[in-house]
């Protein structure tokens, strides 16, 4: 009896599936008739001068039985660039195809989506947004400024990201990339709070007003990407918290509801002989209260996976809950880390692990599980 062996995958399979493990859902689609086309759809940030609003592009792919000795073919459409501006994106790529396929490189298929992310999130960008880039106005710089601060003070965010990988290391006796990080993070005047988590894949959460994480995730894709191999510019956002969503009032609601059983409890409730009707309607609206305010205790505890601790019972009641605006004490109350570091064994194997035990501890594993689940399923 012949015995089935199982094709080995071709370059084509593995570099798809490559593709595959950086883009996800509706960020990559694969062609119905070809398994080895496929058009991975991007929403860039370039900077000024071009337009404020992301770019979108799909950047299609067609990889032929030959790759990688013969690189694939590539097409390029975006609501946002004029075809000459198209035309001219596409030939620099396969310009830039044929300089990685001298230099060894096996990867084309995704060196041609790193170098279109590139060119469109550098200072080149305006050449293919705008014929005469027009420059910034002086006072961009405070209008920014001012956006920033009032999206800080509409909401606190929290958002749980993943890396391709993180290390300390640069491809090319660059700057240390935990440095460039932590400077993200503490000098350019963003209160930024969270963890980035080395390894393969790596981890990044970062917290605090809106405005300043929307900053910083920009600077991520810009900064630091310039310190990263082409391969590794990827960060994918897994899940993103933004509050109050009613949550900040949730919780003043339930440091009043707490205290109010407490002081139920302390007083008994229980009916005294010769109760008079007066007393007894009393006792039973106090009993109809206590349970409207277990009822809520336990709703809270459902919906945010636990109840207050006697400490934010009290910085609760200290809050004057929301009221269209967070100030600086009411952003500080939501953190969950007290500054910006990052998480690094030597053995980056095992580094998940341990950063999994701590953020277990926080009772952060919802968006622990966000950041790496993925991976493992």
């Amino acid at each position: 009896m012949a015995s089935l062996v199982a094709a080995s995958p071709t370059p084509r399979d593995e570099e798809l599936e490559l593709l595959q493990s950086m883009y996800y859902g509706d960020e990559l689609q694969i062609s119905p008739s070809d398994p080895h086309s496929a058009t991975i759809h991007l929403s860039l940030d370039p900077p000024p001068p071009s337009p404020p609003d992301p770019i979108t592009i799909s950047v299609s792919l067609s990889l032929p039985p030959a790759f990688p000795s013969v690189p694939p073919s590539i097409s390029l459409q975006s609501p946002s660039m004029l075809k000459s501006s198209l035309q001219l994106l596409t030939s620099k790529t396969l310009t830039h195809l044929s300089e990685e396929l001298s230099d060894g490189n096996e990867n084309l298929a995704l060196a041609a989506v790193s170098f279109v992310r590139d060119e469109l999130e550098s200072s080149s960008s305006s050449s293919y947004l705008s014929a005469a880039p027009t420059p910034p106005p002086a006072a961009s710089v405070d209008t920014a400024k001012k956006e920033r601060a009032k999206k800080n003070q509409q909401q606190f965010m929290r958002e749980w990201c993943s890396f391709v990988s993180l290390y300390k290391e640069s491809y090319a006796s660059g700057p240390n990339r935990y440095e460039v990080l932590l400077d993200l993070a503490n000098g350019r005047g963003l209160k930024i709070t969270g963890m980035a988590i080395a390894g393969k894949p790596g981890g990044l959460v970062v917290e605090g007003g809106e405005g300043d994480v929307l900053e910083f995730m920009h600077l991520i894709r810009t900064d630091f990407f310039e310190t990263l191999n082409p391969r590794g510019r990827k960060v994918t956002t897994r899940w993103q918290e933004r509050l109050p969503d009613d949550r900040l009032e949730d919780e003043r609601e339930c440091a009043l509801a707490m205290r109010r059983l407490e002081a139920h409890r302390a007083d008994g409730g229980e009916a005294a002989l010769g109760e008079s009707k007066k007393a007894q309607r009393e006792r039973e609206m106090r009993e109809e209260s206590a349970r409207k305010d277990g009822e809520f205790v336990d709703g809270y505890a459902k919906k945010y996976g636990g109840v207050l601790a006697e400490a934010h019972i009290e910085a609760a009641l200290a809050s004057s809950g929301f009221q269209g605006e967070l100030s600086a004490v009411d952003i500080d109350g939501l953190r969950a880390f007290p500054d910006f570091s990052i998480f690094a064994k030597t053995d980056y194997e095992s580094n998940t692990q341990e950063a999994a035990k701590l953020f277990k501890s926080k009772g952060l594993m919802d968006g622990f599980d966000a950041m790496f689940a993925y991976r493992y399923s």
